[in-house]
């Protein structure tokens, strides 16, 4: 089965090679076009020692230990041989990023890279590319020299993870107290005698913000924000995501009061570029919601009920005439997209249970029937007219449908539709059901048809993000 190719690839050296049907070898480097900035190979080492050269676009998905490719290990064993004299040219003098047009060199890079998400920055200035200078190699640890002298070693290069250009060289500076720099792969200037110049001072340099990963910085900024003794007590669906060092701040709070410290939180962490605080406030939500409903002419003149918005949640409790008056204050509320959800705590009617929970399996998590583990959240099914997850898309491996708990029999690989009815509690550490194995079973298939994917332009509820989610087929947002 093949994997879903993540936003932003992490690639380096020495990680294991998965292919379609077993680990492959290791990564030996990465070919880059300095024409288009672009990654556009990996050579990978096999089990037997050959050195194979495969496409940028045959790498299905990455972490910092892990490369998995798409192809078995006997197609990887047909590919071209690395060929490292055709990459090694006799002289390193390179006329930098913008000196190279059409047909000009190519880069081989056997030191670290990463891919990451950023702006594009467009080629300038064509120029003629004489054949000596039609290639050149960038390893980990060279020099990286200013104009006006040393400033560090290369530790590993930046690529956009949408387009695979080049974006950034990571400059380790220092040995025992160290500091890492991205500097913009404009400011190479040349690479000569194995040393990359710059068109750059060391002052320049030195005012360019420190350089951490990504993953590093969002794992830093989670920790402070839990370390906060205030949004730690009041547990506020908080999250926070980085991007080129950049953190967004996504979820709820009580108010602006409580948004504003969980910014300073964050731009308390070392690396740290910027914050974009998306954070929603319960009662400025609270007007949204009130002026939706003013506005529908099918809720505008309805009375007896209450609303109260709790972690971006929308309460609903009082009388109303009808279930269908009930539905319709709730498409209303729905029309808000920063709602995660409608509690439908109505008295005098019919409310189905479902309507009164707001239960949001976050993906990834593990499922457990009473009786044993079953597999994990692949998406949730939501709502869109009243934003409440209706079903969690299990996939994992479930017994015969009807079994016995702890049945001993086969096990059967399935994306299994779960309806929240069966679902007992959600907590961080797994969804439980109510049900056992055998009976979580029973439940339907995953038809895609049934299920589809909502429409680009709807903003699903936190923490959700759009592939995450399906719509039920039977119901059209409004």
């Amino acid at each position: 089965m093949s994997r879903e190719r993540s936003a932003r690839l992490e690639i380096r050296p020495g990680a294991t090679v998965h292919a379609s049907d077993g680990v492959a070898g290791e990564l030996a480097q990465v070919v880059v076009s300095p024409r288009e900035r672009r990654v556009v190979a990996v050579v990978v080492r096999l089990g037997s020692g050959r050195e194979v050269v495969l496409p940028a676009e045959a790498v299905e998905d990455a972490t910092e230990g892990a490369v998995w490719v798409r192809g078995s290990l006997a197609e990887l064993e047909q590919l071209p041989r690395w060929q490292a004299e055709a990459h090694a040219p006799a002289s390193l003098s390179w006329p930098g990023w913008r000196g190279l047009r059409e047909g000009g060199a190519w880069l081989a890079l056997p030191g670290s890279l990463r891919r990451m998400e950023g702006l594009q920055r467009q080629m300038s200035g064509p120029a003629e590319a004489r054949p000596e200078e039609r290639l050149v190699t960038i390893r980990r640890g060279q020099r990286v020299l200013a104009s006006d002298g040393l400033i560090g070693r290369v530790d590993q290069v930046l690529v956009d993870g949408a387009t695979g250009r080049v974006k950034h060289l990571v400059v380790r500076q220092g040995l025992l107290f160290s500091r890492d720099v991205a500097i913009p792969a404009d400011w190479v200037g040349t690479v000569e005698d194995g040393v990359v110049v710059l068109e750059a001072s060391r002052d320049a340099v030195a005012r360019l913000p420190g350089y951490r990963p990504d993953d590093e910085l969002e794992r830093d900024v989670e920790e402070a924000l839990q370390r906060e003794e205030l949004l730690r007590t009041l547990a506020l669906p908080v999250r926070a995501e980085v991007t080129d060092g950049v953190v967004w701040l996504r979820g709820h709070v009580h108010n602006r009061a409580l948004a504003s410290r969980a910014e300073e939180v964050a731009r308390s962490v070392p690396g740290v570029v910027d914050v974009r605080n998306e954070l929603v406030v319960d009662h400025e939500l609270l007007q949204q919601v009130v002026a939706s409903v003013q506005a529908d002419e099918a809720t505008r003149h309805l009375v007896g009920y209450y609303l109260r918005v709790r972690d971006g949640v929308v309460e609903v409790t009082g009388t109303l005439p009808s279930l269908d008056a009930a539905r319709a204050l709730e498409r209303a509320i729905a029309r808000v997209p920063r709602v995660r959800g409608v509690s439908n705590h109505l008295t005098g009617l019919d409310i189905p249970l479902t309507w009164r929970q707001v239960v949001q399996p976050e993906v990834g998590q593990p499922v457990y029937a009473t009786d044993q583990e079953v597999g994990r959240v692949e998406s949730v099914v939501v709502d869109p007219d009243s934003r409440r997850v209706q079903a969690v898309v299990v996939a994992g491996d479930f017994p015969d449908p009807g079994a016995p708990p702890f049945a001993a029999g086969p096990l059967w690989e399935r994306r299994v539709v779960v309806p929240v009815e069966d679902v007992e509690r959600v907590s961080p550490g797994g969804v439980f059901l109510r049900v056992h194995a055998g009976e979580a079973a029973e439940r339907p298939d995953l038809r895609e048809e049934d299920y589809p994917h909502p429409l680009a332009s709807w903003i699903p509820p936190f923490p959700y993000k759009l592939a995450q989610v399906r719509w039920p087929r039977a119901v059209e947002a409004t």
